[in-house]
C-alpha cells in the first residue's frame, strides 16, 4: 500500500479527529511525498526521513519541521500497529525555542473592545460591531478555540437560562458556560436573521484570523506579526491566565487539561501568574 493510500484510509477511520488535525496530517504527508515520491509504506526507512528533512529544511522554521515530523511519526506508528511497517525509522530531535505563554493585559483587552465596538459595516447581515464584539467577548469569557466558537449553533445557546454549550476541539467533550450580562445583551441583538451558526460569515475559513490581525494592528495593540493565525489563541490564553489567577483548578478545567502543570506550561502568562521576583540583595546605585 502506498503512503497516500494509507493516509486516506487513516483519515476515513479517524472520525473523532478535528478537521485541523486532519489537514495538518495531509499537509505533512504531501511534503513527504514531494521529497520521496508516493512510496510503499513497507519500504519506508530512515533515508526517507533524511530526504524529507533536506527537502523542507531551508523553507520552514524548526517549529514547523517538528510539527511535520510529529504528524509523520503518528502515521508511521499506526502503520506499525496494522503490520504495514516493521520498525519505526529514526527521527532526529528538533530543538525549538521554548517561549513563555503570552496573554493580553486587561488594558489591551479593553482597547481591543473599544475598537471593535466602533466598527462600521456588516458581517453577513449582522452589524460588524455586534458580530465582532460578541465573538471576542465569548472567546474572552470561555477560552474556547476559534474552531469551537465558530461551530456553536443557536440550539446550544440558552438565552433564557443564560448558558451555552460547546464542544472542545481536541477531546470532543462538551462544556457548559454561563453567559454574563454583557455577552447576553450582545447575543440577543444578533439573533436575527435566523441562521444555524451563531457566528456565521460568508467568507473563507481563514477570514476571522486575517480580519482579527487587521483589527489588532489598527487598534495599536502589540502582537508579533508571526502570530497571524494565533491571535484567537492569545485570547484563549488571556482567559485561562486570568482564570488561573483566581482559581488554578478552574483554569485547568477551562483549558480541558488533565493536569494544572500542562495549563501553566502552555497557557498561563507568568506576568500575571507567578513571575520570578528578584531575591538578591538590593544595592545602592549612584544617581546622575
Amino acid at each position: 500500500m502506498k503512503i497516500s493510500q494509507f493516509l486516506n484510509q487513516c483519515l476515513i477511520a479517524r472520525t473523532r479527529q478535528s478537521r485541523e488535525y486532519k489537514k495538518a496530517l495531509e499537509r505533512a504527508v504531501r511534503r513527504f511525498i514531494e521529497a520521496n515520491g508516493d512510496v510503499l509504506v513497507t519500504d519506508i526507512n530512515h533515508e526517507h526521513i533524511g530526504r524529507f528533512l533536506a527537502h523542507i529544511g531551508c523553507e520552514v522554521s524548526a517549529f514547523t519541521i517538528r510539527g511535520y515530523l510529529a504528524m509523520i511519526k503518528a502515521l508511521f506508528r499506526e502503520a506499525i500497529e496494522v503490520g504495514l511497517l516493521a520498525t519505526m525509522p529514526r527521527f532526529p530531535k528538533i530543538r525549538v525555542e521554548k517561549r513563555l505563554p503570552d496573554a493580553w493585559t486587561k488594558e489591551e483587552v479593553e482597547r481591543l473592545f473599544q475598537y471593535v465596538t466602533a466598527l462600521q459595516g456588516t458581517v453577513g447581515e449582522i452589524p460588524a460591531r455586534l458580530w465582532w464584539s460578541s465573538l471576542l467577548l465569548a472567546a474572552y469569557y470561555t477560552g474556547l478555540r476559534l474552531s469551537g466558537l465558530m461551530s456553536i449553533t443557536w440550539w446550544q445557546v440558552d438565552l433564557r437560562n443564560r448558558y451555552l454549550r460547546a464542544l472542545t476541539n481536541k477531546n470532543k467533550l462538551e462544556q457548559a458556560f454561563a453567559i454574563p450580562d454583557d455577552l447576553h445583551a450582545l447575543l440577543v441583538q444578533i439573533q436575527d436573521p435566523p441562521r444555524e451558526k451563531v457566528w456565521w460569515h460568508p467568507y473563507g475559513e481563514k477570514w476571522p484570523c486575517r480580519a482579527l490581525r487587521r483589527i489588532v494592528d489598527a487598534a495599536g495593540i502589540p502582537a508579533p506579526k508571526n502570530m497571524h493565525g494565533q491571535l484567537f489563541q492569545k485570547m484563549r490564553r488571556t482567559c485561562i491566565t486570568w482564570t488561573a489567577v483566581a482559581d488554578l483548578s478552574l483554569a485547568t478545567r477551562v483549558a480541558g487539561h488533565a493536569s494544572p502543570d500542562t495549563t501553566i506550561r502552555h497557557y498561563v502568562d507568568p506576568r500575571m501568574f507567578g513571575a520570578i521576583q528578584p531575591v538578591v540583595p538590593q544595592i545602592q546605585i549612584p544617581s546622575g
